[in-house]
């Protein structure tokens, strides 16, 4: 049906890419950790974590803002149905990591994963 050679040429492009795309991929997902005080609207777009403690939260509906802070602070959102463990740990630290968005001329961070400290 196909030549040996033929699928020895599928598999070898197949691979290669494979290889090409986790290696874009792996530029794309990867976060730079920050400081507050740096983040401003050129970081709009782009994920970042930032180490910080929760300063206050506020649920509403099912939305869950934070306000994050470092010796600055930044508003944080969380739209997944996971906040409920973040509203319990206001006081807490960790890494919050997710995309920077400009809302109503700042910039905050929409949270999609955090590791909080014990």
């Amino acid at each position: 049906m196909f030549s040996r050679l033929l699928l020895i040429r599928l598999s070898l492009f197949s691979a290669i890419v494979g290889i090409f795309a986790l290696y874009f991929y792996s530029l794309a997902s990867s976060a730079e950790v920050v400081k507050i005080k740096y983040v401003d609207s050129s970081f709009g777009g782009k994920y970042v974590c930032i180490d910080a403690c929760v300063k206050s939260t506020f649920l509403r509906k099912r939305t869950l803002f934070l306000t994050l802070y470092d010796g600055a602070q930044i508003k944080a959102v969380v739209f997944k149905a996971d906040y409920a463990k973040l509203f319990s740990f206001k006081n807490s630290c960790g890494l919050f990591c997710g995309k920077i968005s400009i809302y109503k001329g700042r910039p905050e961070i929409i949270i999609n994963r955090a590791e909080l400290y014990d």
